[in-house]
């Protein structure tokens, strides 16, 4: 049975318009960041860029994805294959800043979200922007679907590590024999990086194969620099 889910999205593109939250001072939008952290009634996720706030919000999207997912997982859904989750009004996002990097906090309801079972099917319909109507003419609302990028089984559980001082005892559960500093990392093969801050946060997992290094999380192409004052942790996956 084919076990990927398929995250249903609506109108991504509005959280980026002018009319959603507003990138705020630093401070106030870690206050409101820590509360929705605190409130067990959100599912959040966050992304950094050194390119642009779209750029971090789409990384941000695709860690609550993967979060949203997991989230399911601890709900024992039976045969779920997809998610309605919508991504506008009620998918806020906080845009602020770490250090030179854009930083985009997104949080959604967990009531807010719909899981569908095995051959379920549902008819998803935008809302309509207001124009003017042409004389004749048929207005079309589209739907859109935005497949995402699903880490493997052991990927998960790297994503699942959330603080420096948890990473010890992931190594230890897991069998990892071969890990050690990120100045030690091997040149070549296949390893992960556990990339963590000053505040002992892990903000990202990195997979380095063939010379390049990949986002965990998001499946996209990644660079250390990105992550600047942060140090890391290599670690192979054990295989059987």
């Amino acid at each position: 049975m084919n076990k990927r889910l398929t995250i249903l999205t609506f109108l991504v593109t509005t959280l980026c318009s002018t009319g959603m939250a507003q990138t705020q001072d630093i401070r106030e939008a870690t206050r409101e960041i820590n509360k929705v952290k605190l409130d067990g009634s959100y599912i959040w996720a966050e992304g950094t860029s050194r390119k642009n706030e779209k750029d971090a919000l789409s990384n941000a999207l695709a860690v609550l994805n993967f979060e949203v997912q997991n989230w399911l997982k601890t709900l024992d859904q039976k045969e779920v294959t997809g998610v309605v989750m919508p991504t506008n009004d009620q998918c806020m996002k906080i845009d602020t800043q770490r250090g030179s990097l854009y930083r985009t906090f997104v949080y959604v309801a967990k009531d807010q979200i719909m899981p569908l079972q095995k051959n379920e099917k549902v008819v998803v319909v935008e809302k309509a922007q207001p124009k003017p109507a042409k004389k004749g003419s048929k207005e079309e609302l589209k739907s859109e679907y935005e497949p995402i990028y699903e880490p493997s089984p052991f990927e998960q559980k790297l994503l699942t590590v959330k603080k420096s001082n948890e990473m010890a005892t992931f190594i230890k559960q897991n069998g990892i024999k071969r890990h050690g500093k990120y100045k030690e990392r091997p040149e070549q093969g296949k390893y992960y990086l556990f990339v963590y801050n000053k505040q002992g946060e892990i903000p990202t997992c990195l997979m380095f194969a063939d010379g390049i290094l990949t986002n965990v999380a998001t499946g996209k192409e990644d660079s250390f620099d990105n992550y600047k004052g942060c140090g890391a942790h290599w670690l192979f996956e054990e295989t059987k």
